[in-house]
Parts: C-alpha cells; structure tokens; sequence
C-alpha cells in the first residue's frame, strides 16, 4: 500500500513549480503592460519635462542667463512639486473610487457570475449583445467599451490549453489530482489583471464578469441535462452491429436539431456505450462527438449555442434549416460514411454478442418523467437569465429564470428518479465535476482572447466566404465557439452597415411608417437591395413587422439574406462555428463532458493531440474542405 506522506512529498516541489509558474506568467505579462496614457504623469517624466522646458526658454545669450536660468528651474520645480502632490491625490481618489467598484462589482457578480444585463433573453451561454458590438455589458447598469489588451494577455489561456493537452502525456496521476491548480491558478492569474489592474477598470472589470456570467449559464445547461440524462436508462435489445452504430449516430444528430447538441449528447451516450459493452473502441466516442455532439446540430438554432446567439441577433430561425441542410447532409454523409466502413471492419474481427437480448421490445425506456425535466431545461434555454431578473429588480420572476429553471429541474429530477436507475447508468459527478472545473479557468483565460479577436477581427485579411469560413472555424476550435461566432457576425454587418448604409436607413423608414393590416406599396425609387431586404423581412418577420419591434440588427440580417453573395457570408461564418467546434475536445460544451463520460465508463480516450491529430485533422478536416469547394468555390446548388 502507498504511503500517503511520501505520495504528498512526491508532489509538492511540482506544485511548487506550478504556482511559482503562474506567479512568474502575471509578473512578466504585467510588467510588459504599458501605462495608461491617461495616466498620472511619473517623477521622471515630469522632471524630463522641466529639463525640456528650461532648455527651450533659457536665453541663448550671456550676461543674466545663468540668473534666470535659476529662477526658472525654481519655479517649474515648484510648477512640478505641485503637480505631483496634484497628481497623488488624484491617484488616492482613483484607488478609493476603484476600491468601491470592485466591492459593488463584486456584490454584483452574486455566486460567481452573472447573465450580461444587456443580453436578449435566453441562450446556451446567454448573448451579449455589447461584445459582439465592441461594448460589454458589466452588470451595474452601464455600456463599457470591450478592453483592447495586448496580445501577451492571451498567454494564460494558452498555457491552461496546452497544459491540458500535454500534462496528462506526462503523468495522468499527477493531471488528476492537480488540475483544479491549473485551472483556478490561471483563471485567477486573468481574474486578477482585469479586476484590479488594468488601466481602464470599468471596461476590463465588466468583460471579466460577463465571462463569468456565461459560465454560470454554460454550467447550468451541462449540468442539469447531466444530471437528469443520468436518470433515463434507455436499453436496446440489438446486438451492436456496425448499421445498428451507424443508425443510432444518424437518430443522435437528428435529435440535435431538437434538444440540443448537448441534450442528445446526454441522452444517448450511455446506451450507445451500452450497446457496444465489452468491445468499444475509442474510435466510438470519437465518431459520437463529431456526429452528435456538434455536426449534427446545425439545422436549427436549438442545435448548437453559436446559431442560437444568431438568432437572438436576428437571423431567422428557420434560415438556418433552409441555408445549412445541404452542408449538413453532405457533412453527414461522408462522416457516418467512414464510421460505416470502420465499425463493419472491425466488426468482422470480432463477434459481437447481444448483450441486452430479451424476448421484450427492441428498445426500453425506464425514468420517462424525466424527459419531461429536459423539456424544462430546453424551456429555461429561451427564458431571461435569473440575474437579468435580479438587476432589474423582479424577484417574483426568479423562479421562471432560466438558471433557477435548469437547477429545479435537475433537483426534481433526482428526487423523483429510483436509485436502481443511476446505478444503471454507473452515474458519478465526476465528469461533470472536471468539466466545472476546467471550464472556469477556461473562461476566465480566454476574455482576453476574445477582447482581443473583437478588436482585430476587422484587421484580417478577410475577403471571401471560405476565408471566413475557416477563421471562423479554427477560433471556434480553440475558444467557445459562440462568441467567435458572434464577433465575426458583428464584423460582416459592421462592413455592409458601411456600404449599404443609405439602403438600411432607407429600409429602416419604410418599416416605421408602416401601418399594421396595410400593404407597404413599394414606389418606383425604391432600390433592388432595399426591395430585396424587405422581401426578406417579409418572408421571416412579418409578425415583428405588424408590431414595430423590428430591430436594426434585424434589417441590416435581411440585407444580407437578401443578397445571395452576402448570405454566403453568413452561411459560412455558421457552418465554420458549428463544424469545427468538433476539432478539440474544447470547441464545444459536450465535447469534454462525452469524453469525461466515456472514461469514467473505462474508455481509454486519446490525449487532446491524440484526438486532434489521429482523428480530427485526417477526418474531419478532408471533409471540411469538400465543404469549402462544393459550397464556397463551386457554389453548388447557390
């Protein structure tokens, strides 16, 4: 048996290592921070200052220069000494102002986090609207305008990535006892420049907190879906064919589009681990996350977070199924295609048996009530979050807000479901528990990557559908998947506001002098991008028209859905968020929480490099490019 002490000693120069590391990673970040230009003035920039000043006015002549001199250097010192003690008060006001706000943020941010105040009601991470418009919502009640930070910044989250991909290489005993350290060490190492010492504390503060208010939701969804998921038993008396696979992968990323790729991730990955029982191959829980927890669910806005922060923006909920479905066939296709011809190959090696087999039906469904708590989270997906409820002072509303709802229902669902159940699904809180855990120092590290993707998205080179396509598509593999999402949208509507600014406004008139019940009669100085704009909103908001509530963000949408070589644009920011959220095990929410379930389940899964590089790029990345020239250079069917 090991020595528990000696096991403790083992480790603790390595832990020293790692908070020395993340000591070392702010201190270096911070000094490489330049002051604020605003910034009280240093006591060698004012003494560089009066040297200058008294080397401009001294006389250039004899006789009393050296007298004058004198005097002059004694009054800008005393101009100077004034200046300083000016600018130490001002300083100590700034701290004490400063101290405040952290304390009334603080107050704020409640358990950990909140909903963006300005957010639309709902979301899988909830929307904010000020992000992907260059401003951030902090949540006292005020518009600051997103951080512009340095790209160093960035290098906590990329040292929390790659400490996820290779420690685990290293040692997996050590990466599962320690990797709370290194998700909370640099999550705090981002948390503590944003809240404390950057130079405009308001803006950095309220990007911070909006992070932290995505989790909240983020968490809540994966969460309450795990836990009431975990009280379904689904069993299927079929032995585990390579069609029985294939058909079960097809049903997943259909069922997507309706629950959710994070509801249909839950719902079937333990029978599908059930059914394979006793001859699962990674290769499995690899095809189940490309199909199911991310491809598949690109046919509604339902389907993935990134379509569903679309159409809280404006993009038509049912644009998304008419636009994407011939990428989503193809995409399928080709993927359960090769899932086919390897799972029939290495079906032949092998007999599986019927595991399940009984003379009752083909499938059973014990703990059914509970699909009744996941028709309650997907309900809480579309309501206000509980702290949009709370800054706005509606506490009766908490009850109906969208974390308090997920949470009610994974409380219900516990409570009502038979022990016999979760001892069926072998259920434990440990993945979710990782994934929790992880995904707050993920969070956290990544504000300054986005802060700094909405600050110069609009400096690449950009120019085509498939350029932004595959931008889109390789940030949303590395960060989440609806904020890249949502920064590009930004930028496309930012450029065609720009060209097309006279029509929009043009348009804008048209719907506000529009009379319910009355036909708009378009006169003859109408243009074809405006009568093409107000067909679009015709066709897909009819219902917003008759009540005035169409939204600039709307029309300037119907603009680009009006134009088929504008829509290429949007169609290809969509399919790159939603495709390539499949590329890491981080891309998208389900990802990790599949892979946490399956090894929990005795899988053994590849390492992130593993995953990327023997089945992401050799798999998916072909059939992403087969996308980009069907659709994008070919144009076919467009």
């Amino acid at each position: 048996m090991t020595d528990p002490s000696k096991t403790s000693s083992t480790y603790k120069p390595g832990i020293a290592l790692i908070l020395l590391g993340i000591v070392l990673v702010f201190a270096i970040v911070y000094r490489l921070t330049p002051l604020d230009d605003g910034a009280a003035m240093s006591d060698q920039a004012a003494y560089d200052a009066a040297i200058a000043e008294v080397q401009i006015d001294a006389p250039a002549e004899g006789g009393h220069a050296s007298d004058k001199t004198a005097e002059h250097v004694q009054g800008v010192a005393e101009s100077v000494e004034k200046h300083l003690e000016d600018g130490a008060a001002a300083i100590d006001k700034h701290m004490a102002d400063s101290g405040a706000a952290v304390d009334g943020q603080l107050e704020t941010m409640g358990h950990g986090g909140a909903e963006a105040a300005g957010e639309q009601a709902g979301g899988h991470g909830g929307e904010a609207d000020g992000e992907a418009s260059g401003e951030a919502d902090g949540g006292g009640g005020g518009q600051h305008a997103v951080p512009d930070v340095k790209w160093y910044w960035m290098l906590p989250f990329a040292l929390l990535l790659g400490s996820i991909a290779v420690v685990p290489l290293i040692s997996m005993h050590f990466w599962e006892h320690h990797y709370t350290k290194f998700a909370i060490g640099l999550g705090l190492v981002t948390a503590g420049y944003y809240l404390f010492f950057f130079t405009d504390l308001a803006s950095s503060r309220a990007a911070w907190v909006h992070e932290m208010k995505e989790y909240v939701s983020f968490i809540a969804l994966l969460g309450s879906l795990y836990i009431v998921s975990g009280g379904i038993v689904i069993k299927v008396s079929r032995k585990a064919t390579a069609t029985t696979n294939t058909t079960l992968l097809l049903v997943g990323a259909v069922l997507a589009n309706v629950v959710g790729t994070t509801g249909a991730a839950m719902l079937l990955i333990r029978p599908y681990i059930r059914i394979n029982k006793a001859h699962i191959k990674p290769y499995h829980i690899v095809f189940f996350i490309f199909a199911v927890a991310n491809c598949g669910g690109s046919l509604s806005p339902i389907g993935d977070p990134p379509l569903f922060m679309g159409y809280l923006k404006g993009v038509p909920f049912f644009w998304v199924l008419e636009a994407l479905w011939p990428m989503w066939a193809v995409c399928l296709i080709i993927l359960l295609a090769i899932f086919f011809v390897i799972d029939k190959r290495d079906h032949a090696k092998i007999e599986r048996e019927e595991h399940e087999k009984d003379a009752g039906p083909a499938v059973q469904i014990y703990g059914f009530q509970n699909f009744l708590y996941i028709g309650m989270i997907l309900l809480g997906v579309f309501r206000p979050s509980m702290f949009e409820h709370i800054q706005a002072g509606e506490y009766l509303m908490l009850p109906i807000s969208r974390e308090v709802m997920m949470a009610i229902a994974a409380i219900a669902s516990k409570l009502s479901t038979k022990p016999v159940i979760y001892e069926r699904n072998e259920f434990t809180y440990g993945p979710i528990k990782e994934v929790a855990i992880l995904f707050v120092g993920i969070f956290s590290t990544m504000v300054p990557a986005l802060n700094y993707l909405n600050h110069h998205s609009s400096d690449m080179p950009l120019k085509t559908p498939g350029q932004y396509y595959y931008m889109t598509g390789v940030l949303s593999s590395m960060l989440d998947n609806a904020p890249t999402y949502l920064v590009f949208l930004e930028t496309k509507q930012g450029q065609v506001q720009d060209k097309y600014g006279p029509e929009i406004e043009h348009l804008r008139l048209i719907i506000d002098e529009h009379k319910p019940g009355e036909p708009v009669v378009l006169t003859d100085d109408i243009t074809p991008v405006v009568a093409r704009g107000y067909d679009t909103l015709v066709k897909y908001n009819q219902p917003k028209i008759d009540a005035g509530t169409v939204t600039t963000s709307d029309i300037r949408i119907a603009m680009i859905i009006g134009n088929r070589d504008l829509e290429m644009y949007l169609i290809a920011i969509s399919i790159g968020a939603v495709f390539f959220g499949a590329c890491t095990y981080i891309g998208n929410g389900p990802n990790f929480m599949v892979k946490s379930i399956a090894e929990g389940a005795g899988i053994q899964m590849p390492s992130f490099f593993g995953y990327v590089f023997k089945y992401a790029l050799p798999i998916l990345i072909p059939i992403y490019i087969v996308i980009w020239v069907l659709f994008f250079v070919l144009k076919l069917g467009m």
